[in-house]
């Protein structure tokens, strides 16, 4: 287990029901590309890519959806539109698409999706939810407490992702999580092992600790002056409870909406 919290209990690695198929979680080729050309711009500022999507038909206007946050984490609405003003004139040479498309900029907000291992590890001892691309047992949607990640055995349909041909040896990444009212044989606690590639979909659950973590983070960001030598009052409990509400994808946090006209 890595950046795991307390003591950790056993975890099991269960079973696939079908071949392995590829992530949904995985950039296509589009993505990688736009992210190939914007990301040293953005890392150059201080921030990182936590995801990009481009939604809509080809043949319609699209969307640039980009998430990004500080390594750290914590990312401003200000910034986002720094960011947005930065990746736009890059997108406009190299023209991604030959029609109109919008820009949008956004945090990951306090209940985040989860996409890269690093995700996992920074916020183990949270609750989170995660959906699997196929069935682990039958299984592919579990909830529960993570508990860090690890490498497993592979698959024979995973072993051909690892450098070589398959063999019993190869490894892989997995996210432990700790399932409420999951116990193994002799009683004891056990932790789910799920294979990182095989993740479609998982993000953060808005729990107490949760709120918390991000109420302290914007309170210890608050303590800066104003311009009359004052200090800044923390942020009401009602603006940190307030991203419950936000259900889509692009308002889990402040978002930089910008759109481009091609030509």
């Amino acid at each position: 287990m890595q950046d795991g919290v307390g003591e950790s209990p056993p975890f099991l690695v269960l079973a696939r029901c079908q071949p392995s198929r590829k992530s949904t979680k995985v950039p296509g080729v589009r993505e990688e590309r736009l992210i190939g050309l914007i990301e040293p711009a953005v890392e150059a500022m201080g921030f990182e890519i936590v995801r990009l999507r481009i939604i809509g038909a080809q043949r319609e206007r699209q969307t640039i959806q980009i998430m990004a946050d500080r390594p750290e984490g914590g990312i401003t609405v200000d910034e986002c539109a720094e960011i947005s003003r930065t990746v736009s004139p890059i997108l406009d040479v190299e023209d991604p698409f030959p029609g109109d498309y919008t820009l949008e900029v956004s945090s990951p907000g306090i209940a985040r999706p989860l996409v890269r291992l690093k995700d996992f590890e920074r916020y183990a001892g949270h609750v989170a939810k995660v959906e699997l691309s196929e069935p682990l047992e039958g299984r592919r949607r579990f909830k529960g407490t993570i508990d860090g990640t690890d490498t497993i055995e592979a698959a024979r349909g995973e072993a051909a992702k690892s450098d070589g041909p398959e063999n019993d040896g190869a490894k892989e990444s997995a996210v432990l999580l700790a399932v409420p009212g999951e116990r193994g044989e002799d009683g004891s606690e056990v932790a789910f092992a799920l294979p990182f590639a095989l993740i479609a979909d998982a993000r953060l659950v808005m729990t107490d600790a949760l709120l918390e973590e991000a109420a302290a983070r914007q309170a210890e960001e608050s303590q800066l002056t104003d311009g009359a030598g004052q200090i800044a009052p923390d942020p009401a409990p009602e603006s940190v409870a307030g991203d419950q509400e936000r259900g889509k994808d692009m308002a889990e946090g402040p978002v930089e909406r910008v759109e481009k006209t091609h030509g």
